[in-house]
């Protein structure tokens, strides 16, 4: 239910609220409420493909908040799409009182632009040993070594799982 579905969301256990949002929708109950809710938690995870799939439904829907223009716009963005997030900016902007979507929509128009024709300052390089599936974030030099943040020592099957991402709790790792 939409009730269990926000408890769930209220203790940050984005997972389970997806599990009954998803189940909601299935049975076609509630979906003008489970619809946004289930973007927001797939938000929440940072996961961009269903946070884009899920607002891209949101802002159908007969009663549309403005910040869910706004966070569509943003997972359209974060997709490469700034054509598109830059109309949905836009479309915030006419519904919202704070009018932060024309800033964002500038934004994606200075990604659209001629930068690209410039050569690169920078390359940037893939540490296969570093890289993983898994949530790996934030390196710093300790003692002589590379220290970063890590979910993958407490990945799936190897002990709890954090349920606002779903995933293992974080470590340190060098």
């Amino acid at each position: 239910s939409i009730h269990k579905a926000q408890k769930a969301m209220d203790r940050y256990d984005y997972t389970e609220a997806i599990k009954i949002l998803r189940k909601a929708i299935d049975k076609e109950k509630d979906v003008e409420k489970a619809v946004p809710m289930l973007a927001e938690c797939y938000r929440r995870q940072h996961d961009i493909f269903n946070t884009r799939a899920w607002y891209s439904r949101a802002v159908t829907l007969p009663e549309v908040k403005p910040e869910t223009y706004l966070y569509y716009a943003k997972a359209l963005q974060a997709s490469g799409d700034y054509g598109a997030a830059r109309n949905f900016f836009l479309k915030y902007d006419s519904v919202s009182t704070d009018k932060k979507g024309s800033f964002f929509a500038r934004n994606c128009d200075s990604v659209t632009g001629n930068w690209k024709d410039l050569p690169p300052a920078y390359e940037v390089k893939t540490v296969d040993k570093i890289k993983t599936d898994f949530s790996d974030f934030g390196p710093v030099f300790y003692k002589g070594k590379v220290v970063f943040a890590s979910d993958y020592a407490y990945g799936p099957g190897k002990g709890k799982t954090y349920g606002w991402p779903g995933r293992g709790y974080l470590d340190m790792v060098s």
